[in-house]
């Protein structure tokens, strides 16, 4: 756990990393760890499960996201539901490759179109670079294994059904979680 989360001044937000397969095909091999975040229901008398959060992007940060949708946009649900936000594989505080960028010098070109193509080329030539470095992990980059992360944070959790908000990309996770567990959805 990294030492500035949750925020200083945040009370609520419980924080762990969860241990997963790199690969659910070989589910024994390579393993990788999730950030993930939880803030309790403001109402335990009347909790009936967790509520799971998956951003837009993809590669967007997630972690810090429940304490600000429990006291925002999603108060209601808070009550009843303990929030969970995570950092999908390959950002934010979970495992992810590093990769610096060399400089870019732009070159000069008598148009516009071709500056952003030789922009483009370099981008490229660092992506194939920076994926060339694990090209494993990378492949397991995909929509359904970050599903798959999401059921392996329901089981972490003890819980036999989660609910769940998606927005922008998220919706994506969400599909490809109703699809592979659909007994496992409350609501959505």
């Amino acid at each position: 756990m990294a030492k500035d989360w949750p925020e200083k001044d945040d009370t609520r937000t419980e924080c762990a990393m969860l241990t997963v397969p790199m690969d659910y095909a070989n589910p024994q091999g390579r393993k990788i760890k999730i950030a993930v975040s939880r803030t309790k229901a403001t109402d335990p008398g009347k909790r009936r499960g967790v509520l799971v959060h998956s951003p837009g992007g993809p590669g967007l940060v997630n972690v810090d996201a429940p304490l600000s949708l429990a006291e925002k946009g999603l108060r209601s649900l808070a009550t009843d539901h303990d929030v969970i936000g995570f950092d999908p594989r390959g950002v934010g505080y979970s495992d992810k490759i590093e990769c610096r960028e060399s400089p870019y010098e732009e070159q000069p070109a008598p148009t516009e179109k071709e500056r952003e193509k030789a922009f483009f080329d370099y981008q490229e030539k660092e992506n194939r670079r920076c994926t060339a470095t694990d090209s494993a992990f990378v492949r397991q980059l995909t929509t359904a294994n970050i599903a798959r992360d999401v059921d392996s944070i329901r089981a972490a959790l003890g819980e036999s059904k989660i609910s769940f908000f998606g927005v922008s990309y998220g919706t994506a996770v969400g599909a490809n979680y109703r699809s592979l567990f659909d007994d496992r959805v409350d609501r959505m």
